[in-house]
């Protein structure tokens, strides 16, 4: 952290969509630029154990470019005026040039439904999804943003198919939609047991069915928060710069862990891995008037 602050050199960064330290390289730039430093942002859509394999050369270039327009005596191999930030569009497989990051955007919003929908309107009724959480048997983690050989993108079947997971889907969009910046999923939620978690994917569902993950993010419950009361869990996903094509559908995963990545919650209070007993949670997800659950989506607005 001394480091951000005194830092008056330029400086480039490298990250990846489904790299686990993706959050704390952006929260670097935006400190960096914050104070007028010189840095440079370039974003790849691998897995941080893909980046030797795949993305190396790419970023060897662009490194060597870079080094070249701040050390070379015999002139910049590109202007300074050159946007500061290059991020790869997964979805649509370009990379993209920008001033900054994240980008100037507008909100996208779609309302969770009764029956599993995703649509832009907002309810007006429907019952409440339901689903257990048992930490005896948490919901795994199934790749996503990872330090492991199965890190990265997935086919999400195995998931959606779990009792104790929710999905809601849009229908195939008729346009292509750009999502780009830091997605918000707002949950209208109750729950049984006081220590629960809420876990949130982000998928893109491509023409032959298959659901692939964008973004995704964790929140642990507030434990004294009322468990009579509806309450708005509000879910930050990861950055994301993708864009979903026309006829694609857009999918959020709901459930109550994601077991490794996060310690499942004991359901106890007790600190991860000390406890003696394990005990479920039945978690209550609202979509109808007065408590409305929706997705947040960034999307770029020039």
């Amino acid at each position: 952290m001394r480091a951000l602050e005194r830092a008056n050199v330029p400086v480039r960064l490298t990250a990846c969509w489904q790299d686990l330290f993706l959050d704390q390289t952006l929260h670097q730039y935006e400190s960096l630029r914050t104070r007028g430093v010189d840095v440079s942002l370039s974003v790849g859509p691998w897995a941080h154990n893909e980046l030797g394999q795949k993305g190396m050369g790419r970023l060897l270039r662009g490194n060597l470019e870079w080094l070249e327009t701040h050390l070379a005596e015999e002139g910049p191999a590109r202007p300074r005026s050159a946007p500061p930030v290059e991020v790869y569009v997964t979805g649509q497989g370009v990379c993209r040039q920008l001033a900054d990051w994240p980008p100037a955007a507008a909100e996208t919003v779609r309302h969770l439904r009764s029956g599993g929908r995703l649509a832009a309107d907002e309810p007006s009724g429907g019952a409440p999804s339901t689903f257990v959480y048992d930490p005896a048997h948490p919901t795994p983690t199934l790749g996503g943003p990872l330090l492991t050989p199965d890190a990265g993108v997935k086919d999400n079947a195995s998931l959606e198919s779990r009792p104790d997971v929710l999905t809601f889907t849009t229908e195939p969009l008729s346009a292509p939609l750009e999502i780009m910046g830091t997605p918000v999923v707002e949950v209208a939620h109750t729950r049984s047991n006081p220590h629960a978690d809420v876990f949130v994917r982000l998928c893109d569902v491509g023409l032959k069915g298959v659901s692939r993950n964008v973004a995704e993010g964790l929140i642990r419950v507030d434990p004294t928060s009322p468990l009579d009361q509806v309450q708005t869990v509000r879910v930050r996903l990861d950055a994301c710069a993708h864009e979903v094509k026309a006829g694609h559908r857009i999918r959020l995963l709901i459930a109550g862990g994601c077991h490794p990545r996060y310690a499942r919650n004991e359901g106890t209070g007790e600190p991860p891995g000390t406890g003696s007993e394990l005990r479920p949670c039945t978690h209550t997800v609202h979509h109808d008037t007065g408590a409305v659950s929706r997705v947040i989506l960034p999307t770029p607005s020039g």
